[in-house]
């Protein structure tokens, strides 16, 4: 299982990207990243979010565990 950690400053950006992000797939990650900093368990943030399954979520994770906020955000022209 990944574990990853969460500051308050890290989960008040997700808050806010998961909602005013202009790319609907990253403001999906900072949803998923999310629930996770909330502790949810992984089936209901499938659920939640409507991602594909278990690898998407592991994708998601992995960006996050490998840089931070930036891997998940991209480099998108926004």
């Amino acid at each position: 299982m990944i574990r990853l950690e969460f500051s308050p400053e890290t989960i008040e950006e997700l808050l806010y990207d998961k909602r005013y992000h202009p790319h609907p797939r990253v403001r999906q990650k900072m949803e998923v990243l999310y629930y996770k900093s909330q502790g949810l368990p992984h089936n209901h943030i499938i659920k939640l979010t409507n991602v594909r399954g278990r690898a998407t979520l592991a994708r998601y994770f992995k960006q996050y565990q490998e840089g931070g906020l930036v891997r998940p955000r991209g480099s998108l022209p926004f």
